[in-house]
């Protein structure tokens, strides 16, 4: 949902770096699970602001700077169970993990092994296939043709190097 970006003032406040559709849209989940995989433990919102372009935050027991600068650069996670449904046709990155992925002349290139954000702004489906060769498609409509939850797959355009 985002990541722990540099302290902000010396109180222990932090800018965060989000990934949701809006700049506050982590603010409306009171704990937080800041960490990396696998290893998170969960902080509870105490207060947030928008700073100009950036969302602001401090979290309970995160009281001085250099408890900020500690957390600087790990992962913000919500558990998927605080998460509101996914919209009718809409799903979350996550709900792609394991997916197939089979282009448009049917060969299968792999399963979906991750989604990520690289600061585009659209996030890059990482496929891997059998073999372990890792392929990364952008996830935009020229490249996506649909995505079928229900048959665990994805089609896409994308021609392979055989």
């Amino acid at each position: 949902m985002g990541r722990i970006g540099a302290p902000y003032g010396v109180r222990g406040w932090f800018r965060v770096q989000h990934y949701t559709e809006t700049l506050d849209g982590l603010a409306a989940y009171p704990v937080w699970w800041v960490g990396r995989s696998p290893d998170y433990g969960s902080y509870r919102l105490l207060d947030w602001r928008v700073h100009g372009s950036a969302l602001v935050v401090q979290l309970e027991g995160i009281e001085d700077r250099a408890l900020a600068e500690a957390l600087r650069g790990q992962d913000i996670v919500i558990p998927r169970e605080a998460l509101p449904p996914a919209a009718e046709g809409e799903f979350y990155q996550a709900d792609l993990i394991g997916l197939e992925v089979v282009n448009q002349k049917g060969l299968l290139l792999g399963h979906v092994h991750d989604m990520l954000d690289t600061g585009a702004p659209h996030p890059v489906m990482v496929v891997q296939a059998e073999t372990g060769v890792q392929t990364l498609i952008p996830f935009v409509e020229v490249f996506i043709l649909g995505v079928d939850l229900g048959n665990a797959r994805v089609d896409v355009v994308w021609e392979t190097e055989d």
